[in-house]
C-alpha cells in the first residue's frame, strides 16, 4: 500500500506493516493543551462532554485533511463530536461529487444502488480511500 498522505512518513507510527492505523499521532490532552482549554468541548457546536449524546465521543480531527495535504501538527488539529465529524466530513465529500456533476450523474446513472447507499451512510466513505480495490457493493 502506498503512503497516500503526503505530508506523512510511512515510518511514523500511523502505519502498521504498511497499512494506516490512526491518523494522528496526538491525544485530546494535547489539543486541549495547545489551545489552552481545560475541558472537552466541540470546536464546531460547542457542546461538553456532558451534553453528548448516548453513543457520541469526541475525535481528534485534522482542518485540513492529510489527503488533501494537510499535516498532523496540533495546529491543524481539532476536537470535533461525532456528529460534526461526521458532518463536516458528509460535506466534503457532497461537494467533492456534486462539483463532478457530469461524473457524478454518469456513476449515479450506473450505479444507483450504490449512491443510495452512501447517501443513506451505509458506506462509509473511508473505505474509497483505505481500500480502493476493496468492492463495497454486491
Amino acid at each position: 500500500m502506498t503512503n497516500e498522505f503526503k505530508n506523512v512518513s510511512e515510518n511514523s507510527n500511523l502505519y502498521k506493516n504498511g497499512k494506516r492505523i490512526k491518523t494522528s499521532n496526538y491525544k485530546l490532552t494535547d489539543i486541549l493543551a495547545h489551545y489552552n482549554m481545560n475541558r472537552l468541548q466541540c470546536f464546531f457546536c460547542n457542546r461538553l462532554e456532558q451534553e453528548l449524546g448516548k453513543e457520541e465521543t469526541f475525535e481528534i480531527e485534522h482542518i485540513i485533511q492529510l489527503a488533501e495535504d494537510g499535516i498532523d501538527k496540533l495546529d491543524n488539529l481539532q476536537i470535533l463530536c461525532t456528529a460534526c465529524h461526521k458532518m463536516k466530513n458528509w460535506m466534503i465529500y457532497f461537494v467533492k461529487f456534486r462539483t463532478l456533476k457530469p461524473w457524478y450523474y454518469k456513476f449515479s446513472q450506473d450505479h444507483p444502488d450504490l449512491i443510495e447507499k452512501w447517501e443513506q451512510n451505509k458506506i462509509n466513505t473511508a473505505d474509497f480511500w483505505d481500500e480502493p480495490d476493496k468492492k463495497i457493493w454486491d
